[in-house]
């Protein structure tokens, strides 16, 4: 017969979203996301019939909760229970000790692990034996909380769950190696701390469900949580579903045949594509690229900030809205480069200084080469040598001569 359970984890409920400006418009929808989202999370158990559900920490964004944010859980929590769900529920980094805490009564579907021990609760889910071992941290930061749990049961579905931080060796969030969690024998390691969705399919499977709702334009794509089957102690499926109320999409925008008086409509049209593709509210930022015509109108002041006027328009009423929240100008101007080399002036002298540089950078000094890859590495942005040459170029024609020459 079988059984399904839902693993969640990093709700953190109660969180706000960064990174955002002039945000007022969606100031309730922005607020409320985090609990949209575990709602969405509730609501999918409840209509998909599963047996039980798994948070594996960071459940709050914090170890004090609002009373508002305590209230929904507990609420959500109950319409689970009223249908026969089981929740079982570990904490994490963020909400270490967040029970203590609780002003609101908490329904008795709801399992929540210790923090001094790991515990084992033993349930039966389609007439098969299932064992659930857990443990909760004490303290915002701690050790490798692994070598703590037992061996697993004999006959029984034995499912782990950990909030960790999986090829870490520093002091923190429960490093531990994934060697080491697939040496304990458990079918399943039900774990939380990681933002974005991964699994290790091996000897047994490790998921990270990522964070359930992302907040900033770090965490964009889908955000959601796995549905796992399990039949004879195999699992049948683990899908991945999405569950977020508000999706963060970042999208690179080409302008290199686009003209000035086609910009607005290229924008838009953008927009509704990105509307399409998700049927959340999306947070969107595009980078507008390209060798353009359009660079001097987006150099122009207020250009930017009139296009995100325009582009917001009317989308804080709508369900499925999609607000730009930036327009990031990257593109570069159109340059005749053949008439600034015959201009014999001092500006013409740099940029053939710069082009016998570009010829000949395949044969810079491999020291020079290693030193540009170091740089690269401690700031975290690949460096492309014939990119930065390209710049220098047109740097030296905004500062000699105050911009290009059109084509």
């Amino acid at each position: 017969m079988g059984f399904k359970f839902v693993h969640a984890a990093d709700l953190h409920l109660g969180s706000q979203f960064s990174g955002v400006n002039e945000l007022t418009a969606l100031e309730n929808r922005a607020i409320n996301a985090s609990l949209k989202a575990f709602e969405n999370l509730v609501q999918y158990c409840i209509e998909s019939q599963v047996d039980f559900l798994l948070l594996a920490g960071d459940v709050f964004e914090s170890p004090k909760p609002v009373l508002r944010v305590q209230k929904y859980f507990a609420d959500q929590i109950s319409r689970l229970q009223a249908v026969g769900i089981d929740v079982f529920a570990i904490t994490g980094n963020h909400d270490a000790n967040v029970f203590d805490n609780f002003v609101f009564s908490l329904p008795d579907n709801l399992y929540i692990f210790a923090s001094s021990k790991v515990e084992c609760v033993l349930r039966s889910y389609g007439n098969q034996p299932v064992s659930i071992s857990g443990i909760s941290y004490p303290q915002a930061q701690v050790g490798d909380l692994s070598p703590l749990f037992p061996r697993p049961r004999q006959g029984s579905y034995n499912i782990a769950v950990l909030h960790c931080d999986v090829g870490s060796q520093e002091f923190g969030y429960a490093p531990v190696a994934l060697a080491d969690l697939e040496a304990l024998g458990y079918h399943y390691w039900a774990i939380g701390h990681v933002h974005t969705a991964k699994a290790w399919k091996t000897s047994c499977i490790v998921q990270y469900p990522g964070i359930l709702q992302g907040r900033h334009r770090a965490e964009s794509g889908p955000k959601g949580f796995y549905a796992v089957t399990v039949d004879r102690n195999a699992i049948v499926e683990s899908e991945f579903i999405v569950g977020q109320d508000i999706i963060w999409h970042n999208l690179e925008l080409d302008l290199s045949e686009v003209l000035p008086e086609q910009l607005i409509n290229i924008l838009t049209e953008a927009k509704e594509e990105a509307r399409a593709q998700y049927s959340v509210g999306t947070m969107l930022q595009i980078r507008l690229t390209g060798t353009s015509e359009c660079y001097g109108l987006l150099k122009q002041g207020g250009t930017i900030e009139d296009l995100l006027v325009e582009l917001r328009q009317g989308e804080a009423q709508r369900a499925d809205f999609v607000w730009v929240t930036e327009l990031e100008d990257q593109t570069l101007p159109e340059i005749d480069w053949e008439n600034i080399r015959q201009q014999g002036d001092f500006l013409a002298e740099v940029v053939n200084f710069i082009e016998k540089v570009e010829a000949g950078v395949q044969h810079i000094d491999s020291e020079i080469a290693a030193a540009g890859e170091n740089v690269a590495l401690s700031i975290g942005i690949p460096l492309d040598h014939n990119q930065l040459l390209h710049n220098a170029k047109l740097m030296a024609v905004q500062l000699l001569r105050g911009g290009g020459q059109a084509k």
